[in-house]
């Protein structure tokens, strides 16, 4: 059983129901105590709100660090369910601590843990915490003990509460309407960050973007030098003159022209769909150029060219090969691989710009594999006709 000192709480008690309250000559704020509800049942849990505010106007009293006020119960069988939250209101109390705890005797004990401040009329604190039903009717009450050096007023505040029996309708008649809330208190501090969190998997490679545009053409480079002569071959003999012909006409020449072709050998024979062919050498040309290991011919001079090519796959059925010009694909080069081990070619007639860009292109989704080198896998011829 709680023990309390019940003469002095009970004299207080009286003074207070009188309406005789005498306060320290000294005391600078007088605490008031106001418990709600007013009334318990004997047999049910209720939820407890104690408020603890500064009654008279003036200075304020010090609060100090470490000053404590006890609450002492006597719920008449009663105890405290759970330790009670502390809320603070007004601006002397705004941010500051107050630690509450319950003892082994049921007193409930708060500590102020924050700075020294002053405690003024708007200021109060509201401790919320759930009471176990007590076992008898009657007079019940809770008394604050605050400090003896008369800053808070009188050392004791008693507030008295009315237990009634359980089932009693009393509790009707003595529970008036529920008042309205109150003002929302002020935002705490915010609390320290919380830990990193571990680092989450690595996502999935997104898709290949879209091909960027072919750059300018870039200039022709040097003719390289002549290669040795070959050795000549023995006279052959002289055979009988013939009779003289008639003369024909004068012949043209080509002026544009260039051989092409693609020795493959592991990963670059596969050609992936809608992928240009990368040819890695070059036959005789002039005017037209080429890098070779590239995909991209220019021709210099604007004319009507013919085009032959010649594509050796040994996988990739269902592929199919045309000529693109400015990546364009010209529908009438194209040609299907019916089966997955063949040749397939295609020639075409042109007309062509100065400066035109022609690739030999996989125009499908079908991946083709070329045959490897010492074989071509591909080849492409250009002429100037005119």
């Amino acid at each position: 059983m709680i023990k309390l000192p019940l003469g002095r709480i009970l004299a207080f008690t009286t003074a207070l129901m009188s309406g005789v309250c005498v306060f320290a000559q000294d005391s600078t704020q007088d605490l008031r105590l106001l418990v709600s509800p007013h009334t318990l049942q004997v047999g049910r849990t209720s939820e407890i709100v104690i408020t603890v505010s500064g009654s008279l106007l003036g200075p304020g009293a010090q609060l100090r660090p470490g000053d404590i006020f006890e609450i002492y119960t006597d719920l008449r069988g009663g105890s405290w369910r759970s330790v009670p939250t502390v809320l603070t209101q007004g601006p002397g109390l705004e941010g500051q601590s107050f630690s509450p705890g319950i003892d082994s005797n049921g007193t409930l004990r708060i500590v102020y843990l924050g700075l020294g401040t002053v405690w003024t009329a708007i200021d109060s604190i509201q401790l919320t915490g759930k009471v176990d039903s007590p076992a008898s009717a009657g007079t019940s009450v809770f008394a604050l003990k605050t400090s003896a050096d008369g800053r808070y007023g009188q050392e004791w505040k008693v507030f008295p509460v009315i237990v009634v029996p359980r089932d009693s309708d009393a509790l009707a008649g003595l529970i008036g309407p529920q008042g309205p809330a109150g003002p929302q208190g002020p935002t705490g501090p915010r609390g320290p960050g919380g830990a990193e969190g571990p680092r989450g998997e690595q996502g999935p490679v997104g898709a290949t973007g879209p091909m960027g545009q072919i750059g300018p053409v870039g200039p022709i480079g040097a003719t390289g030098a002549p290669g040795p002569m070959g050795p000549i071959g023995p006279a052959g003999p002289v055979g009988p003159a013939g009779p003289s012909g008639p003369a024909g006409a004068a012949g043209t020449s080509l002026t544009a022209y260039g051989h092409f072709y693609k020795l493959a050998s592991g990963p670059d024979a596969t050609v992936l769909g809608n992928t240009d062919v990368l040819f890695s050498n070059n036959g005789p040309l002039s005017g037209v150029a080429h890098s070779p290991g590239s995909a991209v011919f220019f021709v210099a001079t604007a004319g009507v060219y013919e085009i032959d090519y010649t594509v050796n796959i040994t996988a990739g059925f269902g592929s199919q090969f045309a000529l693109t010009v400015n990546a364009s694909v010209d529908s009438s080069t194209q040609t299907l691989a019916s089966t997955g081990n063949q040749s397939i070619g295609g020639s075409v007639v042109l007309s062509l710009a100065a400066g035109d860009v022609i690739t030999l292109r996989n125009n499908s989704s079908v991946a083709a594999t070329l045959t490897v080198a010492p074989s071509p896998g591909a080849r492409l011829t250009i002429k100037k006709l005119n």
